[in-house]
């Protein structure tokens, strides 16, 4: 999240029409009401960058948080919109996908910058004229993936996922079993199936090398489970971690 702000006001720096103003300027953060830790590192990144009087000569920046619902697109829109009419430079998040379109299309009416945290389809970059994405395109991820696989020189492999949607960031990878060299097994969690079962069935067909795309959230019950079982390489993709 630090380096995030420091992108999106770092580029404010470099429009002349916001270098007009000696005062205090605002940005919001659209954060999820349990998210305190980005609220955190957005303040705190903030501070620093007002700390450099290089970056924004002219200009400091004041982080407003702004808490969002599940499920509350209404008054997302509405909140946007107020930050706005008291003069907000720009918005950061929120990292939601699916309150992503929302954000995205008020900021493109309105005209004002919007800094995108979450993953985002080809679709949705393609709409936002005012929006910038931090966050990389599943193409790129895929082969950044692939590149740190065979950068080890794994011959095979086992992916364990738990959502569908994992699949397309995941296709250089599966593709790497095309040629017969590596030999990769999909290994998807059903819904009601713990992850300790599916991690002992992998383990009983020998495999020793696990890759894993699976919540950040899920992490730490996940890897407890792998390092008592034999296997002795994990890399872990979870796209929020």
């Amino acid at each position: 999240m630090r380096c995030i702000i420091f992108s999106v006001n770092y580029s404010l720096g470099r429009l002349p029409s916001l270098q007009n103003t000696d005062n205090w300027s605002h940005i919001v953060g659209l954060f999820d009401s349990a998210d305190t830790e980005s609220e955190r590192h957005m303040r705190h990144a903030t501070d620093k960058l007002n700390s450099n009087k290089t970056i924004l000569p002219r200009m400091r920046l004041s982080a407003h948080i702004v808490r969002i619902q599940p499920n509350d697109n209404f008054h997302i829109a509405k909140k946007v919109c107020g930050q706005i009419d008291v003069g907000t430079l720009a918005i950061v998040g929120p990292y939601v996908p699916s309150k992503l379109p929302v954000v995205q299309s008020t900021s493109t009416t309105l005209n004002v910058p919007h800094l995108s945290t979450a993953p985002a389809t080809n679709k949705q970059r393609m709409r936002g004229d005012y929006s910038l994405y931090l966050y990389p395109p599943d193409s790129a991820l895929s082969r950044a993936y692939r590149d740190i696989i065979t950068s080890r020189g794994w011959k095979s492999f086992t992916i364990i996922y738990d959502d569908p949607r994992s699949l397309p960031r995941l296709q250089h990878l599966i593709m790497m079993g095309n040629d017969g060299d590596v030999k990769i097994t999909l290994s998807v969690l059903e819904r009601g199936l713990h992850y300790r079962n599916l991690l002992k069935d992998v383990s009983k067909k020998g495999e020793t090398n696990v890759v894993l795309d699976v919540p950040a959230s899920h992490l730490a019950e996940i890897l407890a489970m792998v390092s008592s079982r034999d296997f002795t390489h994990t890399v872990i993709l979870a796209p929020n971690f």
